[in-house]
């Protein structure tokens, strides 16, 4: 994990394809977020977690750090040649408003985002995401709510579930919160 820090903070990689258990030290989620910490990751920059792990709360634990995937081995190369293919296609569709995004402008990554979203409906749940998190990280509470329970109605998907309970913590709705937990 440091290696591959240090060496992340002299180059900027396209893809990164990384075990979740790399040894003693950090593990491969703990590099994603320092990572992004840091600032080391170009927007279009693919971060895959590998592992031989497939418990639910390893590969649920994983999966909260949101890398662009996640992937149990043992796997065929054509699944993961149709992996990364999809995450680029997702990648390159949504550039400009990931950019907008590392940037901090968030009126125009809203805006990217929604043309996105419109334009190619197969994003539209990765878009409803970082739509809630703009919201949330703007303190746009009512918006993001509103977007979250649409998404739920649909399918009560984990990360939305998640976004609702953290929204209901920073109101200091405690109850709330632990219940959607």
């Amino acid at each position: 994990g440091e290696s591959a820090l240090s060496q992340c903070l002299e180059t900027q990689f396209d893809l990164l394809f990384i075990d979740y258990n790399l040894g003693s030290g950090k593990n491969g989620r703990q590099l994603l977020e320092e990572l992004r910490l840091k600032n080391c990751l170009a927007v279009d920059a693919i971060y895959m977690i590998v592992s031989g792990e497939s418990t639910r709360p390893m590969v649920l634990g994983a999966v909260e750090a949101e890398p662009d995937e996640y992937l149990i081995k043992p796997f065929s190369q054509g699944l993961l040649k149709a992996r990364i293919h999809r995450v680029y296609k997702r990648k390159q569709a949504m550039k400009d408003a990931l950019t907008a995004l590392k940037e901090e402008k968030y009126a125009e990554a809203i805006e990217l985002i929604l043309a996105v979203q419109k334009e190619q409906p197969r994003y539209r749940q990765y878009c409803a995401q970082l739509l809630a998190n703009i919201y949330i990280k703007q303190q746009q509470y009512t918006d993001a709510k509103h977007l979250l329970n649409l998404e739920v109605t649909k399918k009560r998907v984990l990360w939305a579930l998640i976004a609702l309970a953290t929204i209901e913590h920073l109101n200091e709705q405690y109850d709330s919160a632990l219940e959607l937990c």
